[in-house]
C-alpha cells in the first residue's frame, strides 16, 4: 500500500554525514521545519480539483542569494488556500505563524509552482508590507542555504534525519518539529506519479503522516546535521507489516527552486 497524505493506494509488492556548521544565535536545522496547516474551507482552494477538506504537512524555506522560496510536497500544496497557516519556531524559541497570503504576491491567483514529475511544490516568498522588519528577520532565520542542497546520490545504509510533524505532534502549543532517524534502503528507484516517471529513495523505518514535505538531512549518531538530501513524501506498506518511506531526491529541490526564481526574472 502507499499512503500519500490522506490517500492510500495499493501497490504490488553507516556511514557518518559531514556536519554543516551552524553560526551562533541561529535555529538548529531541525527547528527550521515549518508546520503547514490548512483548515476546512469551502472556497478558494489553490487546486479546485482536489477535495479541500483541511490538511496538515511540513515544509521549509530555502535561501538563494537574497531571495526565499518555500518548499513542500505537491500533495500538501494542493490542499492549501490563502488562509493556510505556516507555523514555525522563532529565534527566541517561541511559536509564530503567518498566513500564506501574507507571504505571496497579491496579484498571483495561485503562487505554487508544481514540479512536473516529482511530488514537490514551491513558491517564491513575497512579504506583505504589513509585516515588520523583526518578522522578516524571523522568517529569514528559518531558511536553509541553497548550497546545503546536495545533488549527489546517497548510498544505501546512510543515516538520515527526517523532520516534520507526524500526526500533528510537535505542532500544538509550542512548535517543536520531531526528528526520526532512518536509513537509506535503496538506490534512486523509478516510480510512476500521475502518469510520469520520477526517482525516489526508499528509507526505513516508515515515517508518520504529517511529515509530508519535511526536509531529510544526512546525520550522524551524535545528531549532527549534514547536507539536505531530500524531502519526505509518502509511506509504502502491505499487510505483512512491512513499511518504508518515499523520499524525493534533493536534485529535484534544487531544480525547482532554481526554476521558480528564474520564472520570476522572466516576468520582470
Amino acid at each position: 500500500m502507499r499512503r500519500l497524505g490522506g490517500l492510500t493506494l495499493a501497490l504490488p509488492f553507516l556511514l557518518g554525514a559531514v556536519c554543516a556548521v551552524e553560526p551562533s544565535k541561529t535555529l538548529h536545522f531541525f527547528d527550521r521545519t515549518v508546520f503547514v496547516r490548512s483548515e476546512l474551507r469551502t472556497n478558494t482552494p489553490y487546486d479546485e480539483a482536489k477535495n479541500n477538506s483541511g490538511d496538515m504537512g511540513s515544509g521549509f524555506f530555502v535561501r538563494c542569494k537574497d531571495q526565499l522560496v518555500f518548499v513542500t510536497a505537491k500533495h500538501v500544496a494542493r490542499r492549501t488556500n490563502p488562509e493556510t497557516q505556516l507555523c514555525f519556531r522563532t529565534l527566541e524559541n517561541k511559536s509564530h505563524f503567518a498566513r500564506l497570503f501574507g507571504l505571496t504576491a497579491p496579484d498571483e491567483k495561485n503562487p505554487w509552482r508544481m514540479h512536473p514529475a516529482a511530488d514537490l511544490a514551491a513558491f517564491r516568498v513575497v512579504f506583505s508590507p504589513k509585516f515588520g522588519e523583526s518578522f522578516l528577520d524571523e522568517v529569514r532565520a528559518l531558511a536553509l542555504p541553497f548550497d546545503m542542497i546536495s545533488t549527489n546520490e546517497v548510498e544505501r545504509s546512510r543515516r538520515v534525519a527526517v523532520c516534520g510533524f507526524p500526526i500533528g505532534l510537535g505542532a500544538r502549543d509550542s512548535i517543536s518539529p520531531l526528528v526520526t532517524t532512518a536509513f537509506v534502503a535503496s538506490r534512486q528507484l523509478d516510480f510512476e506519479l500521475e502518469g510520469k516517471h520520477t526517482l525516489m529513495y526508499l528509507v526505513g523505518p516508515g515515517i508518520g503522516a504529517g511529515c509530508s514535505g519535511g526536509p531529510v538531512y544526512l546525520a550522524t549518531e551524535s545528531g549532527c546535521v549534514g547536507d539536505l538530501v531530500g524531502i519526505y513524501v509518502s509511506t509504502y506498506f502491505d499487510n505483512t507489516g512491512g513499511k518504508l518511506s518515499g523520499i524525493v531526491p534533493a536534485q529535484y529541490i534544487a531544480e525547482l527552486v532554481t526554476q521558480t526564481l528564474a520564472e520570476q526574472k522572466e516576468k520582470k
